[in-house]
């Protein structure tokens, strides 16, 4: 009980339920059951939450919310959000099977270190990888299956944007949206969103900033950001300007 802060869990058999908000505010220790997140409850980690020496939890059911904004976080089993919310703000995740949809849900991703070791699975369902990073953020899965009607929504803020890396194959998104965060205009050039040992399928839609455009290089995603279309115009009518000067 003195691991946790406004509300201590259930606990049965090594299983541990959170029903309400629970807060982890020193090491808690490692879960031998299933850890469930119900609908509507809410647990955040500000310290370390299992241990990579003794990895003993089971599945992780996550129909709420979990919040990780510090300290290292090891789930050795199946990950399962079924309709929650996951959100990494910091600090270091590690889950070494599969993370795997059962319902529409949100992985928001916005800072720290997130590691699938096996794989991230939508299951074909709609929900969303949300990514507000830049390049200090790192993500890297063993494979990315069954992504179909899913969404990977990207957003570009100051300091670059976060590559996606994946070890072997990864299915593309049935939608892809990228857009900038508060005004920020990266600079013109390439930038790869996803790197993996082989891509497969297509992307069914795309949301671009203007005059984006975002295609398959090899085993790499890669958006290339161009000036729009009124920079454009102003780099013509400079060169106009320049001719004319020339032919005087």
């Amino acid at each position: 009980a003195g691991n946790w802060t406004n509300g201590v869990p259930g606990v049965s058999d090594g299983n541990v339920t959170i029903n309400g908000s629970a807060i982890v505010s020193s090491a808690a220790p490692d879960i031998g059951g299933v850890l469930s997140v119900t609908n509507g409850s809410e647990l955040i980690i500000n310290t370390d939450f299992g241990h990579a020496s003794n990895l003993t939890n089971s599945d992780v059911w996550l129909s709420g919310t979990i919040t990780q904004n510090a300290g290292d976080v090891y789930f050795s089993d199946d990950t399962r959000p079924s309709g929650g919310t996951h959100n990494m703000n910091g600090g270091t995740f590690v889950n070494r099977d599969y993370y795997r949809w059962d319902s529409a849900s949100l992985l928001d991703i916005r800072g720290g270190s997130f590691t699938i070791d096996g794989f991230f699975n939508p299951n074909g369902k709609t929900g969303t990888l949300k990514v507000v990073g830049d390049a200090a953020t790192s993500i890297s899965f063993g494979t990315v299956g069954g992504f179909g009607a899913g969404t990977l929504d990207l957003i570009f803020k100051d300091g670059g944007i976060t590559t996606i890396d994946v070890s072997g194959s990864a299915n593309l998104p049935g939608t892809l949206n990228v857009t900038l965060d508060a005004g920020f205009s990266p600079v013109a050039g390439d930038y790869t969103l996803i790197s993996a040992g082989s891509l497969n399928g297509s992307i069914g839609t795309e949301n671009l900033p203007a005059g984006w455009s975002v295609a398959t290089v090899g085993n790499d995603l890669v958006l290339t950001a161009v000036p729009e279309p009124s920079a454009m115009s102003l780099l013509a009518i400079g060169g106009l300007a320049l001719l004319r000067r020339r032919r005087a």
